[in-house]
């Protein structure tokens, strides 16, 4: 169960968007008794009916829609198609209508271009902009497929986070906060619920992190324990960027999750998350989401045309 807890750990404190609910440890279907373990596998098997659907979709895919699908993501996210190799992927798509476990399993992979997704995260190698799945050794966290949900098949030790950075687009008017989501453009809302969240007083002081172009907020949480807060304030006194910080348990760095809007992008709400070193990094890694979430986008024409036919 050590390795289940530490997964569940690194998803907690990534709060990647809408995601985090489903690691809910009496809602996770990793906890459900219908599940087995063998060798931190679980499994789940497929009804009759199940594998008759998916061996029918199997069969009526051509040469090039396997490869396609084997190769790419692809979905509808704010009225926009994003298509991206899987060698960017962290975690699996977030579609619209169908649960986690699904969205691991082999429903996930019927969906495409057409099916809505209120989420999807990429993790890159900082600051080449480098897929950073396998680097990272996110290739070793097997997120599911369709008939089990590999939960880890690798030791995770000695793995230097140092330049990964994860991203999160997730569509605005579907995600899980509702004072961010009744808020756009303004986080000042969110970071207010936060100092009420971990009980905020006049005796808590914000220093202006200068270096940072940040104010930061030291929070104590247990004797051993602070947790980091950090916003950039804008001119009207309001937040454009809210950045959360948590110790990894049994490490000595922290993640940080920062959440933003990016610029030109209508509807969305992006994060950032890296360790806590890299928090100086913050304008170019605003400007850079924007870069990378445009050139995800799928504006070859001959996939327009095979989206049209769908």
């Amino acid at each position: 169960m050590k390795v289940i807890k530490n997964i569940i750990l690194l998803i907690s404190s990534l709060c990647l968007l809408s995601a985090c609910d489903y690691f809910d440890k009496n809602k996770s279907p990793l906890f459900k008794s219908n599940a087995t373990i063998k060798n931190d596998i679980y499994h789940f098997e497929m009804t009759a009916e199940d594998k008759a659907i998916y061996n029918n979709y199997l069969d009526n895919l051509t040469s090039q829609e396997r490869k396609e699908r084997n190769n790419y993501y692809c979905g509808t996210l704010a009225n926009k198609i994003i298509k991206f190799p899987k060698q960017f992927m962290f975690m699996p798509m977030g579609y619209a209508d169908i649960s986690f476990l699904e969205q691991n399993g082999w429903k996930a992979n019927m969906r495409w271009c057409n099916d809505r997704i209120i989420s999807y995260s990429i993790v890159i190698d900082w600051p080449e902009l480098e897929p950073g799945r396998s680097k990272y050794r996110f290739d070793k966290l097997d997120w599911g497929t369709y008939d089990q949900y590999l939960v880890t098949s690798q030791n995770q030790e000695n793995v230097d986070y140092s330049n990964a950075v994860i991203y999160v687009f997730g569509q605005l008017d579907q995600f899980g906060d509702e004072i961010i989501r009744n808020n756009p453009k303004n986080l000042r809302p969110y970071l207010e619920s936060l100092f009420k969240k971990y009980k905020i007083t006049s005796n808590n002081k914000a220093i202006v992190r200068k270096d940072l172009n940040l104010e930061q907020l030291d929070i104590p949480v247990s004797e051993d324990k602070i947790f980091a807060v950090y916003w950039h304030r804008t001119k009207n006194n309001q937040a454009d960027l809210v950045i959360e910080c948590k110790p990894v348990p049994d490490k000595l760095f922290s993640w940080c999750t920062s959440y933003f809007f990016p610029k030109n992008i209508p509807n969305v709400i992006s994060s950032f998350i890296v360790t806590e070193d890299n928090l100086a990094n913050w304008p170019e890694l605003i400007k850079k989401s924007e870069k990378l979430f445009n050139s995800f986008l799928l504006k070859n024409e001959s996939d327009k045309k095979k989206k049209k036919k769908k």
